[in-house]
């Protein structure tokens, strides 16, 4: 009976969680982000290699070699496009659910409670880092994927630790293997994590761990991850030299320069640091902080509870270093505060029960329903942000109706991210890269080429762009514009316009037909 009942509240877990991540999307199935295009696009071209690894993408002006981490689109490379289209919605979604059965378990394991374990799960369910307004779980990414299996393998590492469990061991390694082979974010983060967790906890055995994880990963790949790796590191090496400088998600915030009183400025400018930024949106580290103010007794000699408290804070910790300009080229520093939800949630659930004061559940009570409001307004940007200012359907069908009819062509659009969705739905191919940054042989002196003041904004002299790289065409989505550097496209009529709607201008822009080999 009991089992039963346990069994109950994990549905409602995973119905919680289900109906929280996926609401965008059901209201919304046709918002996509222009990473979307990319995952589909890389799934796409491994179906058509026979589910091997292609040696590039085809679709892209400028070769790369396709050494992202395969495993998302490998395995999707085996569901039908339309199918593949059909499910995007709804991947990060259903991996979450994976996870939130995972965090479940693994607080049940340690308690033998299952109202703890539940409890662990809706605040799991309503984590607002895990449901922000990005690709993370409103559309297709490996991002969830990664962190699945980051979570899956320091818990059974911990429980190796604990408890000496082989089997356990050998699991780990294989999960580690997974984050390697599916994200080059997880990667960063579990090297990160494992190197810190050695330390915190003095067991060498841990990065050894890690090491046995890459070890399989090569394995398993047949030697491929190898090519994967290189990529990833000449890929953040070129962040650091270039790409950091000119992108608009990576370049630091230089102070408050927005909003017309004081008070607004700080607040845009606190609001836009990665530090407060992950903390606003991981509110389960105030109520962890009170407990070692006013609760330390119940960490001191728990080992599982110190674990969970170093994984959380190794997370936190990373934040505040790669917030640094120094270091903000290995990405979003907020974003490893993802990977704290696991033992956030596990170690409130479990010292709430521990505590069980009437305090502590008014404050959870709180903070749920801060994070509940919080959600909330990464819906409401999220539907500005890929619902409202992006083209219509209608607008978008419209102009790959006219693409259709035009031979295949080389096509430089504005913003270059764009260039996606066009790769993957027409037969045309466009100016940039499919995969990580190509270099060599591109290199700074290219990127600055096509980028002279932001990315993904084209330099606003494109003629030399056109003739470098024999654009047919030049793609404008309109709507754009106004997040372009000051002054940009101001003159594009000296360009034949050859379609145009509400949402997108295309010209014609004279140059010789080019071979999708260029």
């Amino acid at each position: 009976m009991e089992l039963f009942v346990m069994l109950i509240w994990l549905l409602l877990v995973c119905i919680i969680v289900f109906a929280v991540r996926s609401a965008f999307r059901l209201e919304h199935p046709q918002a996509r982000g222009s990473d979307v295009w990319f995952h589909l696009h890389a799934s796409e071209g491994i179906r058509k290699n026979s589910h091997k690894m292609p040696e590039a993408l085809d679709g892209f002006v400028i070769k790369t070699p396709f050494d992202y981490p395969p495993l998302v689109h490998y395995l999707l490379s085996f569901i039908s496009r339309k199918n593949r289209e059909r499910l995007e919605p709804f991947f990060g979604s259903g991996v979450d659910i994976v996870q939130a059965i995972a965090l479940f378990l693994f607080t049940f394991s340690l308690t033998s409670n299952y109202q703890a374990a539940f409890l662990s799960g809706i605040l799991f369910a309503f984590f607002p880092m895990l449901v922000k307004a990005d690709a993370r779980v409103f559309f297709l990414s490996p991002r969830p994927f990664g962190e699945l299996f980051a979570s899956l393998g320091i818990i059974l590492t911990l429980f190796f630790v604990w408890f000496g469990d082989i089997p356990s061991l050998a699991l780990s390694m294989f999960c580690l293997s997974f984050v390697f082979l599916s994200s080059k974010f997880g990667t960063q983060a579990i090297v990160f994590l494992y190197i810190a967790l050695t330390f915190f906890l003095l067991n060498g055995y841990i990065i050894l761990i890690l090491l046995g994880g890459l070890l399989l990963a090569i394995l398993i790949s047949k030697g491929h991850y190898v090519k994967v790796l290189k990529g990833h590191i000449r890929h953040s090496a070129f962040y650091r030299r270039a790409i950091v400088h000119k992108h608009s998600w990576t370049k630091q915030i230089s102070g408050a320069g927005e909003g017309k009183t004081s008070g607004e400025r700080l607040l845009i400018t606190a609001l836009k640091n990665p530090i407060f930024y992950a903390i606003a949106y991981s509110p389960l580290l105030v109520l962890l902080l009170l407990f070692l103010v006013f609760k330390l007794d119940v960490f001191v000699n728990n080992n599982i509870l110190l674990a969970l408290l170093a994984w959380s804070g190794t997370s936190l910790l990373l934040v505040v270093v790669i917030s640094t300009p120094e270091l903000r080229y290995l990405g979003e520093a907020e974003r490893y505060m993802e990977y704290s939800s696991i033992p956030l949630c596990a170690v409130i659930s479990i010292a709430a029960f521990l505590v069980d004061s009437s305090y502590t559940w008014i404050l959870l009570g709180f903070l749920l329903l801060y994070s509940m409001i919080l959600i909330y307004f990464s819906h409401q940007q999220a539907v500005t942000e890929f619902v409202k200012r992006p083209p219509s359907q209608t607008d978008t069908e419209e102009l790959f109706a006219h693409l259709s009819q035009i031979p295949g062509s080389a096509v430089l659009c504005v913003p270059i991210t764009t260039s996606f969705e066009v790769s993957y739905k027409s037969h045309h191919w466009t100016v940039f890269w499919g995969g990580n940054v190509p270099e060599p042989p591109f290199s700074r002196d290219d990127f600055d080429f096509i980028f002279e003041h932001e990315f993904p904004f084209p330099s606003d002299d494109l003629d030399p762009l056109i003739r470098k790289y024999r654009a047919d065409h030049l793609l404008v989505w309109k709507g754009s514009l106004d997040r372009a550097p000051r002054g940009y496209y101001r003159d594009l009529t000296r360009f034949p316009l050859v379609f145009e709607n509400s949402s997108y201008a295309l010209y014609s822009t004279g140059t010789a037909q080019v071979t999708n080999q260029t």
